[in-house]
């Protein structure tokens, strides 16, 4: 089972980091992401509903089977190597605006109670920032992201990106 799961995590290595954690800030960290969260978006690639110039072709190439392996495997990574570099943004001034905008969907630190909902708490801060803009500019795909994102400035974007990037990717146990 374990092999399968692997099996295509190599390719996903280059750009997500051989545990999961990205070496580019670019780039998501997929180390403990949800399984629920990880599937619905590599499907949602894969169907073209989102669309990115590097994953969409990737995902196109994976089996539902493919799809749940990798999920299974992320999943089971530790995220606690995460990159937390703040430096996009004020975490504090992003606390508030996470605590009126996101923490209903997303939680308090960025762990939604929802596990198709994407964990961003410990994630990559210029991810983050670039993921924001994307939703507030119509280029990633969802209602509820593109309600909340529009009335964001600039700065509220880098700021929620640093207080999110600051985050423990997994709740206390």
């Amino acid at each position: 089972v374990a092999e399968g799961r692997k099996k295509h995590a190599a390719s996903c290595a280059s750009c997500h980091g051989d545990k999961g954690i990205s070496p580019n800030d670019t780039w998501p960290n997929l180390a403990g992401q949800r399984g629920a969260y990880l599937i619905r978006i590599l499907a949602a690639y894969k169907s073209g509903a989102q669309k990115d110039v590097m994953m969409s072709p990737v995902a196109q190439t994976l089996s539902d089977a493919d799809i749940r392996n990798l999920a299974a495997y992320y999943a089971g990574l530790s995220c606690d190597g995460a990159a937390r570099d703040t430096r996009v943004g004020d975490a504090g001034a992003g606390k508030a605006l996470a605590d009126r905008n996101c923490a209903g969907c997303h939680g308090p630190t960025g762990i939604a109670a929802n596990p198709a909902w994407p964990t961003i708490a410990g994630q990559q801060p210029v991810y983050l920032l670039n993921t924001l803009k994307a939703f507030r500019a119509g280029l990633r795909k969802d209602p509820m992201m593109g309600g909340v994102t529009r009335g964001l400035s600039d700065t509220d974007i880098a700021n929620l990106a640093a207080y999110y990037a600051g985050q423990k990717c997994r709740l206390p146990k």
